[in-house]
């Protein structure tokens, strides 16, 4: 069995390619074997060899199907450099340096290597292709291509109209029975304009040619698997794999065989004997020791922390659990274990949220409660309240007072106060301000902020006003407040200072695991209208914890964590790396290229600005928030309006900027004066256009969705991501590592409702054209402008709005 999980398998002629700890590294002559499984002895004496110079930081490889060479991408001081490398021949030759990472996607044509670069914040895949021969030519059918997936081309004929492409959207490695409009399409790549294939697939991805049939990646029947097809989409599917457990993850070719790459390993699948094979890959000559936790941790191998405080005299309080059994474990100035406690009334609950003070200990959740963890394990409920977002405890140095604030909904958070020696407890609430970060002062007072709520959306929206801190003295906080005089000062002398920051721990990998296992069974009820998390169970479960054990460093750390969230099959579920400030998405949209966005955005006011007020909503946070307002700001006349929500990255604002936009499409004020005309005083859009496609995701397509439900509004465009689901929070792994999981389902309307894993559908849809560069929605913007001269009133349709 492999020692080591692998990534990005790929085939070099009949070598193996593949990136481990960080390096590139080359099994030569692997697939040529009659038995590519076969263990490595004498027989098939098979060595791993560096591909480049181990020292090398290596983020990519990709083998060439027909030849001895492979593409490296590395990171390097400027940036990162792409280089193509002979699997043979130790000497490499540069093609080009990025300051974005380029992802090598697949092999245009033999001479040709096509690369995705993806930028931070937008939503679309820039393509660049390289000549790997140094000719630098590029053929003219492939002449600006973008937002691709994929691409491969006829081995046996290198015709335009042999391409075939695969636009960019979510993979379904990542997002499980994921059916949303960022869903990949496979199309025909012809002299002029692509073609999509008439293949009824969900969310096809990996398209390669073989022996005159297109294979591709689907989960059609539940987990990844192969499947295959005319190279011209008609007749029957043909299904060639069984996972049962993680599913594929890749797919690529050779001369005469299919490379799989599944849960961090290799497969071979020869489609003309119908046999799958896993490749024996050895171990590393010097391998590295599997990822450890923590020396001298008190934690057990499958234990994680879920919180943790630090008294004044040093002393530090750990709740930790594993998937059945909570404990409390306190550690000494030194960071030795003083004494463990076991708390089973915790064990079915699940703990935001620990402060600890003199000897005291209270823990909270949102969902539970808060409660005092008392000397026998046993608990002392302070709150049973279940809320949607409970603030952190602050606990008086003396012990004695415990507050901490609470919300049920987005109308502003109440502050609660219990005397945990006396059993008195009280709150404040302020109608129309939200109370938040209690925190006591070295002399007893109690500090905490108050901010006003908008009235549009709650807490939901950016605040207004000015926030402002405020205190209780010591004496006041329970006894005025019982009888109802509470003075609260403005603006006190000392405020709290920023939490401390804890270092990154690091836990085993079977505890990182087993809490992202805990946290997706957890939140089953946490979203309205029962956005429920798939919960890993059975095979997978078994090959996720199978895993563990072949885990040697950070970046199999995160395939691991990758794949158990794959399988929650919920949007917004994702995986941060904080090491290198980067998002592992499992839903929300692609990266890209912000220079191309720009492009296209001009490209789209040069079009449409002469006969409508064009504005770009690029996110419903805070961006999006000031483009809308300075719209309404300056609104004159009736213009039409067309809102591009393309790309627009979401948000929490949606229910805020609709209240907005609805507004101004529905004011209208105006004056007679006495044998005068009629003076228009407030005045709105007399339409409304809304720009949609499969980039337009979360926050953003809830926004297009309460939009599409005015009589004034019509959407165009492609089917959006098909992220319904939303979190306020994030959960800490270890290793620098965080993931975010749904906590609720926003609705209120049929529309938003059914928005997660199908999206919303426009009234008209306008696919795109991914050869065309920047005009790549020219027929959607040609439509757009159909539609603003239509006159007062918008088209009627018989589409139904909403997912299909």
């Amino acid at each position: 069995m492999d020692q080591q999980i692998i990534h990005q398998p790929s085939a070099a002629a009949e070598d193996l390619v593949y990136l481990a700890q960080g390096t590139a590294w080359v099994l030569e002559g692997r697939l040529a074997l009659d038995n590519p499984g076969a263990s490595d002895g004498p027989a098939h004496p098979i060595r791993p060899r560096a591909l480049v110079h181990e020292d090398l930081d290596c983020r990519f490889v990709l083998g060439h199907p027909a030849r001895h060479q492979a593409v490296v991408v590395r990171s390097t001081a400027g940036g990162y450099e792409v280089a193509i490398h002979g699997t043979r021949d130790p000497t490499g030759t540069a093609l080009g340096t990025f300051g974005t990472a380029p992802v090598p996607i697949g092999w245009a044509t033999p001479d040709h290597v096509l690369l995705g670069l993806r930028g931070e914040d937008a939503a679309l895949v820039e393509n660049v292709i390289l000549d790997v021969t140094g000719t630098r030519t590029v053929p003219d059918h492939l002449r600006g291509v973008n937002h691709l997936g994929s691409i491969d081309h006829d081995p046996d004929g290198h015709h335009p109209e042999s391409t075939i492409i695969t636009t960019a959207g979510i993979h379904p490695a990542h997002w499980r029975s994921y059916r949303g409009g960022a869903a990949g399409r496979l199309q025909r790549l012809g002299p002029h304009v692509p073609t999509d294939l008439p293949v009824a697939i969900g969310n096809a991805a990996d398209g390669r040619i073989l022996r005159e049939r297109l294979y591709f990646l689907d989960d059609l029947h539940g987990a990844v698997d192969v499947y295959s097809t005319r190279t011209d989409g008609a007749g029957p599917i043909t299904r060639h794999t069984r996972f049962t457990g993680l599913g594929a993850t890749s797919l690529h070719r050779s001369k005469d065989r299919l490379v799989v790459g599944a849960a961090g390993r290799a497969w071979i699948l020869d489609p003309g004997a119908e046999s799958l094979i896993a490749v024996s890959v050895p171990t590393r000559p010097s391998p590295e020791s599997p990822l450890m936790a923590d020396a001298g941790s008190p934690l057990g191998p499958a234990e994680w922390v879920v919180a943790e405080d630090r008294s004044q005299d040093g002393r530090t309080v750990l709740l930790a659990r594993t998937a059945t059994e909570v404990f409390v474990h306190g550690l000494d100035p030194a960071g030795q274990q003083c004494h463990t406690l076991q708390v089973p009334g915790l064990r079915d609950h699940h703990v935001d949220h620990l402060v600890t003070a003199a000897g005291r200990t209270v823990v909270s959740s949102d969902v539970a409660g808060v409660a005092e963890v008392l000397t026998d394990g046993s608990l002392r409920w302070l709150s049973t309240v279940r809320c949607h977002r409970r603030g952190r405890p602050a606990l008086r140095p003396d012990g004695e007072l415990v507050a901490w604030t609470e919300e049920t909904g987005n109308r502003g958070a109440s502050l609660h106060v219990v005397d945990l020696t006396s059993g008195e407890q009280t709150h404040l609430e302020v109608p129309g301000t939200h109370l938040g970060a209690p925190a006591f002062t070295r002399d007893g007072e109690l500090v905490f902020s108050a901010r006003p709520v908008s009235p549009w959306a709650g807490t939901a929206s950016p605040l207004e006003g000015v926030e402002r801190w405020c205190s209780l003295a010591a004496e006041d906080t329970v006894l005025q407040a019982r009888s109802g005089r509470v003075d609260v000062r403005a603006d006190p002398g000392e405020r709290p200072g920023p939490a401390q920051a804890v270092p990154s721990r690091r836990p085993h990998p079977r505890a990182v695991l087993e809490q992202v296992l805990h946290l997706a069974s957890f939140f089953p009820g946490g979203a309205a209208r029962g956005a429920a998390l798939g919960v890993p169970e059975g095979r997978v479960t078994e090959e996720l914890r199978g895993l563990t054990g072949r885990v040697r460093d950070r970046e199999d750390l995160a395939l691991l964590v990758r794949c158990a969230l794959r399988e929650i099959g919920q949007s917004h579920a994702g995986l941060r790396d904080h090491a290198e400030h980067t998002e592992h998405a499992v839903p929300a949209a692609d990266g890209g290229s912000a220079d191309l966005l720009t492009r296209l955005r001009h490209h789209s006011r040069s079009v449409l600005a002469s006969e409508a007020e064009y504005l770009v909503v690029p996110d419903v946070s805070t961006s999006g928030y000031a483009a809308v307002r300075d719209l309404c700001r300056r609104w004159r006349g009736n213009r039409p309006l067309v809102l591009d929500l393309r790309y627009n990255s979401g948000g929490q604002l949606a229910d805020h900027l609709a209240a907005l936009l609805t507004h101004m499409l529905q004011r209208s004020a105006a004056a007679r004066v006495a044998g005068s005309a009629v003076i228009p005083l407030i005045e709105g859009p007399d339409r409304a256009v809304v720009l949609i496609n499969e980039s337009t995701g979360s926050g953003g397509e809830h926004l297009a969705a309460l939009l599409s439900e005015h009589p004034r509004a019509t959407v165009l465009g492609r089917r959006t991501v098909g992220a319904g689901t939303g979190f306020h929070r994030r959960w800490d792994l270890g290793w620098d590592f965080s993931i975010t999981l749904p906590q609720y389902r926003l609705g209120g309307s049929p529309s938003r409702w059914a928005l997660e894993n199908r999206g919303l559908s426009p009234d008209r849809e306008h696919p795109s054209c991914p050869t065309a560069g920047v005009g790549l929605d020219d027929a959607l913007l040609q439509d757009t402008l159909r539609e603003v001269r239509a006159g007062a009133e918008p088209q009627t349709t018989t589409t139904e709005r909403g997912c299909r």
